[in-house]
């Protein structure tokens, strides 16, 4: 009985649970594949964050249905590689379904505002609302 369950397993397990002696090395993947690292410490969101009160996606639903005539600018960025700190900064116009892409310098707040602000200035504030 025990020898039909170790011929299930495998020799794999069989090594790992050191019922025979054997080395890694006469093992072929085990020789092969390194071992994966642990994480350090498990990553944790913060749900604690005051500007997201109000601000799901089914309170966006519930004023959609509320304002339908609203016009509604959907706004994310897009990072690039790590190495050019660049992203892309995209406004996505829902009603004529017409998409803007800025490119950012840095993916910070401050070139977000900047960007914002030198299309405000360049398309005139009216055309800019």
């Amino acid at each position: 009985m025990v020898m039909k369950f170790l011929a299930r397993v495998g020799p794999y397990i069989i090594t790992l649970i050191n019922v025979f002696s054997r080395l890694d090395i006469d093992l072929p993947r085990r020789v092969r594949y390194k071992k994966r690292r642990k994480l350090v410490k498990p990553r944790t969101k913060d749900r604690n964050q005051v500007y997201r009160n109000k601000r799901t996606y089914k309170d966006f639903e519930r004023f959609m249905v509320a304002h339908p005539e609203m016009e509604v600018i959907e706004m994310d960025t897009v990072k690039g590689g790590v190495e050019s700190g660049k992203c892309l900064l995209t406004l996505l116009f829902r009603n004529s379904c017409f998409m803007l892409v800025i490119l950012l310098k840095r993916c910070t707040q401050e070139c977000v505002v900047n960007a914002i602000n030198e299309l405000a200035d360049t398309l005139s504030i009216q055309l800019f609302r």
